[in-house]
């Protein structure tokens, strides 16, 4: 491990092998912006299969013939 002074604050701690290491803190903080993400994903999801199931209840409530519709327009 090499310790590395940084001006004005306290010495940081490198490992030689992986300088790519993570505090508990920025762990944590990056797992809650995952989930805050996830989340948004999830509402953004249930709206678009909402529309879905709207859009088909719309068109089956509809009085329509099919054979007209696709052959006499």
């Amino acid at each position: 491990m090499v310790l590395s002074k940084v001006k004005g604050g306290r010495p940081k701690c490198f490992s030689s092998m992986n300088e790519t290491q993570m505090t508990l803190t920025e762990r944590n903080q990056k797992l809650y912006e995952l989930r805050e993400r996830l989340i948004k994903a999830r509402q953004q999801v249930a709206w678009i299969e909402q529309e879905i199931w709207l859009t088909n209840e719309r068109y089956k409530n509809q009085d329509l013939d099919l054979y007209k519709e696709m052959f006499c327009n």
